[in-house]
Order: C-alpha cells, then structure tokens, then sequence
C-alpha cells in the first residue's frame, strides 16, 4: 500500500517512539496521528505490521532488561574484576594499570527465575506461579459416598477347635504348615 511521503515520515516517526518504549496512543498524541488510522494500516499494510511488532519487541526486551539487572543488583553486589587474556595474563591499559571489568556476585537466583518466569513465553504455556484456593461450598450436599470393595469368598475353609482359655496362659502365633505336620 502506498501512502504519501508525508505519512511515510510520520510512520517511522511512529515506530522509533514504540521502539523507544512508548505506547501508540502517546506516539500518535505527540505526532498528531488519528490512531485508528494507523491500527487501520497497520491491518492492512503487513510490512508495517511487522515492523510495529518488531519495535515493540525491542522495546520489551529493553525493559525486561533494565528489570532485570536492578533486581539482580538489589539482592547481590558489583565488584571490580581484573580482565584476563587468553594466557591468563592480567589485560592492561594505556598506562599499565589492570583493566577491570564489573561483575554481579552473590545475587539471588529466584529472582531472576521469578522475572523470566513472568516474561518469558512458554512452550507449555504460562507459568503457574500461585495456587489456586476453591473456596466454594456445597451446603445441604452430603459428599459421595465410598465405594465398599468385597473380596471373593475364601474357597477353602480350616477347620478350627474351640481353645479352652487357662489362667495365665500366653498367646502365640502358629505356623499352619507347622501344625499340620
């Protein structure tokens, strides 16, 4: 679709403000754009279909980052590391002084765990980070009965004697192949 070069500057004017995180009403309030028009385009024109989603994207991620790297510097601390080469060697610079480079140290993993979680598609579907609680109750319905499992007849019935009980006498447990011998 081909629109005037007036409305072509003012689209890339559009997709630089959603690639710099804003949203498409604020865009189009400060570009004097009637944002139904641009959603219309944007239904009907595929290439600027993609690049308004691909200016989102990096939008996105540009946050999620930021999110990310201050909750990981809120639960752990920086710390300067000298730069080693290939050797093993300290990297120096300009004036022989070691080059140090900023690392994160003993921040706390569920955290970022926690983020992506929050961020990050899943094959599976979202994640299932809270418990769900049924608080509904069935007043005036007596739960299911249970089900009473018979088992088969015994096929085979021991004779038994009737045992006289003498005074101070212990019972024990007897073998029936034992006692059949």
């Amino acid at each position: 679709m081909t629109h005037t070069p007036v409305l072509a500057e003012r689209k890339v004017a559009f997709l630089e403000r959603l690639a710099q995180g804003q949203s498409a009403n604020r865009a189009c309030a400060e570009l004097g754009l009637n944002r139904s028009s641009l959603y219309h385009i944007r239904s009907t024109d595929p290439e600027f279909a993609r690049a308004w989603e691909a200016c989102y994207r990096m939008a996105f991620e540009e946050v999620r980052d930021q999110v990310v790297e201050k909750a990981l510097v809120a639960t752990g601390r920086i710390v300067d590391v000298p730069l080693v080469d290939a050797a093993g060697d300290p990297v120096l610079d300009e004036d022989f002084e070691p080059v140090t480079v900023r690392t994160l140290v003993d921040y706390d993993p569920r955290v970022l765990v926690k983020l992506l979680d929050k961020t990050l598609a899943s094959a599976d579907g979202p994640g299932q980070t809270n418990v769900v609680v049924s608080n509904t109750t069935n007043v005036g319905t007596l739960p299911p009965a249970p089900k009473i499992v018979r088992t088969a007849a015994p096929t085979e019935i021991l004779e038994a004697e009737a045992a006289e009980v003498t005074e101070g006498a212990t019972a024990r447990t007897v073998d029936p192949v034992e006692a059949s011998a």
